[in-house]
């Protein structure tokens, strides 16, 4: 879109505005879905900065003020990062091959007020967050960072051994002579933590998985049933039995059949109850990392 359509839709979206009876409910549904679009860098920066000064023309200071804190945040956050990639720079620290990307974010400033989940991020990971921690608390005195696991996504270089030697490699993807294919998984933080158990073992039950990964049994329904009961092409794992639904003794493979055509495939989680009728959320921080992983069938890096 040109210049002027951008701003002809932002006068017909404030006209719109104007007849909002309920402005806190626009604010709330506003500030999430603008959380979403920074924080996954989906953002417009300069048409969103526009609706924002609309919005505080009309509505006044403070009804943009966590708007404005936000946009703060992600500039800062970018600051904090450069100087981060000096110092491992200076200090020759490689963080284990990990491409590690974190948004420090004001705890009022951003619609994600959920208690932390906890669950067990890979060492590698977990690793290379301590360092940025360890460089931010030694930088900023007194304050303290949460990590939200929850929260986070990694993008994850998958190899996909072939079930047999005649299996050949799809058009698109990465792929050897020996029929191995190369993908980029971009998942989150929980998926994540599930496709590294299977650098130590070819197959999981869910029981097993829940007490490996700690993550939420409701999470990690979510999670599994994303990699393991979509589309058949695009099924990251395989599960025994073939059904949708997901008890405790329900045995999780790795694949040999995964035949996306695109290099770069993204596993998104079934949404929950909650994302359907959207709550106000604490968000502190966001992390981003790339993993290392190996399996007999499967690996990712």
């Amino acid at each position: 879109m040109t210049e002027q359509e951008i701003e002809a839709v932002l006068d017909r979206c404030m006209i719109l505005f104007r007849y909002l009876q309920e402005k806190d409910v626009f604010e709330r549904y506003y500030k999430q879905h603008l959380a979403k679009r920074l924080l996954f860098n989906k953002s417009a920066s300069d048409a969103e900065k526009n609706m924002i000064s609309r919005l505080k023309t009309e509505c006044g200071c403070q009804f943009t003020t966590k708007l404005e804190g936000m946009f703060k945040d992600m500039v800062l956050s970018n600051s904090t990062m450069d100087d981060f990639r000096n110092h491992l720079q200076k200090t020759v620290n490689t963080l284990d091959g990990v491409d590690l990307s974190v948004r420090v974010l004001t705890t009022g400033c951003w619609p994600v007020h959920a208690p932390p989940v906890n669950c067990n991020i890979p060492s590698q990971a977990l690793r290379a967050f301590e360092c940025f921690k360890r460089f931010y608390i030694n930088a900023h005195t007194g304050r303290q960072l949460t990590l939200q696991s929850h929260m986070g996504f990694a993008d994850l270089h998958a190899q996909f051994y072939p079930g047999s030697a005649k299996e050949q490699p799809n058009e698109g993807a990465s792929a050897g002579s020996s029929g191995i294919k190369k993908h980029i998984l971009q998942v989150t933080s929980f998926q994540m933590c599930i496709l590294m158990l299977f650098n130590r073992r070819d197959a999981w039950n869910f029981e097993e998985l829940r007490h490996e990964t700690m993550i939420p049994e409701r999470e990690l329904m979510r999670s599994l049933q994303s990699l393991a009961c979509g589309k058949a092409s695009q099924r990251i794992l395989v599960k025994e039995p073939k059904s949708r639904e997901i008890v405790p003794t329900h045995v999780f493979g790795s694949t040999t059949n995964f035949s996306q055509s695109y290099t770069e495939s993204k596993s998104k989680p079934l949404p929950s109850r909650e994302s359907r009728n959207p709550k106000e959320k604490r968000r502190d921080r966001k992390l981003t990392r790339t993993g290392s992983m190996r399996s007999k069938r499967a690996s990712y890096e």
